[in-house]
């Protein structure tokens, strides 16, 4: 790596146009996926999740104080 950065005219700083040498060429293909497909399923199923869970919590046999707490509402 020191030698791509001293090839660059001995600067310091790595400029934009510099990124493209330093970058794995698979990088932009993870983006997509992690960003594209698995960050939005992980949010779809906390929030199917969430919903199960206040679904539970609001049933009529869970009214007691500890469940009352863990709906976060009084």
């Amino acid at each position: 790596m020191m030698e791509i950065l001293n090839a660059s005219s001995d600067r310091l700083c790595v400029l934009p146009e510099d990124l493209g040498i330093l970058e794995d060429p698979r990088t932009p293909t993870l983006r997509r996926i992690s960003y594209g497909i698995i960050l939005p399923a992980i949010c779809c199923l906390g929030i199917i999740g969430n919903a199960l869970n206040l679904l539970v919590l609001t049933r009529r046999n869970m009214r007691g104080t500890a469940y009352i707490y863990m709906r976060a509402r009084y």
